[in-house]
């Protein structure tokens, strides 16, 4: 028996085939993710990632350039798959290779920072794109450019860094134009879109729909998939909870056929807020516990701490406080030992707890240390987590604090000139100053609200205000201006077939009917607002708790027990229109009392 071994000239022979081969590959798959056939190219690269990996190893180990550019075409794939730790690894080694042109750095930093921006690792993303810009920019190459302006922009949309990521989107729309590549310009009109719409507009939604138009139709899969996603968001925003459905069901078939992990998890997320929205708590509640345990995969902690935040929302909703809770703290520990901007929304989940608690003295501490954590963490989430501090303060009483804490918040969102946070601090100024007992102050600031028209979510602040300006006529003694403001709003919300804001409106207009006198159309439209309170599962929200408590101790009936009410007419005619409008908008009616 004879045995034969290769020379170190055949070893090195057979390598460098076996990384042409692996790198042509890849190569091959990077210039198909944003055609229609990405799906088979991503599957083609899963099932020789053993491989890949051999051949880039090899090629980093003999320092051979051209592995950078090998590195760079798989970024996509690793970020996908969930594999962005080993990925980034290879690819800074990749980088560290002598040899590499500065165009190829340029690329693969941009490349290094989505994949570091995935891994939650946000600062050291950011280092990324701006050294990869000034590459770029020294090259001249204008693609490498549009890559780092666009690891840039992917940072500032992160960071919530609007204002600025607009700039540098607009200059990356530019080149993208000078090009003449479509798929680059649907990607930057996406986000200029995108950006657009959080400063307010319609401006920003054209452009979105414009972006998912042209993805359409030349196929780009990932960035339709991604704009379906966000327009969802939209239309969630705007009250169209069918429509915003629609998005994310067309948005995660295209997540599933990729195999986009991240973009899957995303998906899940997105459908269990917008059930929730839609007053589904039951089924958002399995979705968000789909979303958790695909979440306990990822190597990403801002992913994981985005999944148990809707799990603690979801089980609110359900009154499973206990388990809530649970979710809410693990999301606060991961997103404060990480340094997560999302440590803003765990916050918020936890504090919502405690208020449902009852537990006022540790929903006030819980909204101190939120402020000092992303003070610590140093994102524009400062605001909205201020903005929670107030309410948070004024519910505890603490007014003087509250407005301390809301005059911070105001001033930062004047620096950073972002109205929708403008208008989100008018609605929690103008609810202080009800507390307070200001109520004429409180009333001018919810009027104010009112006349806002080109916010993209403004349905919900709209609720809110025309339930609070109802709320305040009444305390007043202006039923019949109740009536009319209330009646607004259950137009609104029928228009949009919006259930989330139905309870409250539908109750208001009860105390309204009650205020006139009016028993019997009063117990008629609380049986309604029962009625769809059984349907969906959704619990009165703990602020309203006392105050439906008096309306039904004044018309002297309890929960549950409500008997069939006939109209008598002397229902306010417009109320009653609405009220009418708005239950059957939502599938209930006088039948269901």
């Amino acid at each position: 028996m004879t045995t034969s071994t290769r020379t170190d000239d055949e070893i090195s022979w057979l390598a460098d085939k076996h990384f042409q081969y692996f790198s042509q590959l890849a190569a091959t798959a990077a210039s198909r993710y944003h055609k229609p056939d990405a799906a088979e190219w991503l599957n083609k690269l899963d099932s020789a990632i053993d491989d890949l990996n051999a051949a880039l190893d090899r090629a980093i180990a003999d320092g051979r350039p051209e592995a950078l550019t090998m590195a760079i075409d798989l970024s996509f794939f690793w970020e996908s798959r969930w594999l962005a730790e080993e990925g980034a690894e290879r690819l800074a080694a990749a980088l560290d290779l002598e040899g590499t042109t500065q165009v190829d750095r340029a690329k693969g930093l941009a490349s290094l920072s989505g994949l570091r921006l995935s891994l939650g690792e946000d600062e050291r993303a950011q280092e990324a794109a701006e050294e990869a810009l000034l590459l770029a920019r020294k090259s001249g190459d204008r693609r490498a450019e549009f890559s780092a302006l666009m690891a840039v922009v992917h940072c500032g949309y992160v960071e919530g860094n609007y204002a600025s990521a607009l700039e540098e989107v607009q200059k990356a729309l530019e080149i993208a134009r000078e090009l003449d590549d479509e798929s680059l310009i649907a990607h930057s009109s996406y986000f200029e879109g995108l950006f657009s719409l959080s400063q307010g507009g319609e401006l920003g939604r054209k452009r979105v729909e414009e972006a998912l138009a042209l993805a359409r139709r030349i196929g780009d899969k990932p960035m339709t998939s991604s704009i379906l996603a966000h327009l969802a968001l939209v239309a969630r925003g705007a009250g169209q909870m069918d429509l915003a459905l629609r998005y994310n069901e067309e948005a995660q078939q295209v997540f599933d056929e990729l195999g986009s992990r991240t973009a899957q998890l995303w998906g899940h997320m997105g459908r269990a807020e917008t059930l929730l929205f839609a007053a589904e708590p039951r089924e958002a509640y399995r979705v968000a516990l789909e979303a958790l345990a695909f979440a306990q995969q990822t190597p990403s902690p801002d992913l994981l701490v985005s999944a148990l935040c809707y799990a603690a929302w979801s089980s609110a909703e359900l009154g499973q406080y206990a388990e809530a809770r649970l979710h809410a703290e693990r999301a606060v520990e991961i997103g404060r030992r990480v340094g997560s901007p999302g440590s803003h929304w765990a916050y918020l989940n936890l504090i919502n707890v405690l208020q449902a608690e009852g537990q006022l003295a540790l929903a006030v501490q819980a909204s101190n240390e939120a402020v000092e954590t992303l003070r610590r963490i140093g994102t524009p989430l400062l605001i909205r987590t201020l903005a929670v501090q107030c309410r948070t303060l004024a519910r505890a009483g603490q007014f003087e604090r509250a407005r301390v804490s809301l005059e911070e918040a105001r001033e930062l969102a004047r620096e950073r000139d972002e109205p929708w946070e403008v208008t989100t601090l008018t609605i929690n100024e103008a609810r202080l100053l009800e507390m307070e007992g200001k109520l004429d102050e409180a009333e001018q600031k919810y009027q104010e609200i009112e006349q806002i028209t080109d916010i993209y979510w403004q349905l919900p602040v709209f609720s809110e205000s025309l339930i609070a300006l109802s709320r305040i006529k009444r305390s007043r003694s202006d039923p019949e201006g109740a009536a009319a403001v209330i009646a607004r709003g259950a137009r609104l919300m029928s228009d949009a077939g919006q259930r989330y804001y139905a309870f409250s409106a539908l109750e208001e207009g009860a105390a309204v009917l009650a205020a006139l006198t009016n028993r019997n159309e009063a117990v008629e439209i609380l049986a309604w607002a029962d009625a769809l309170r059984a349907e969906t599962g959704v619990l009165v929200p703990s602020s309203e708790v006392e105050a439906l408590e008096e309306l039904r101790n004044e018309l002297e009936i309890r929960e549950g027990s409500l008997p069939p009410v006939a109209t008598t007419g002397v229902l306010t005619a417009d109320l009653k229109e609405a009220v009418e409008t708005l239950c059957r908008a939502l599938d209930v009616g006088s039948e269901a009392s």
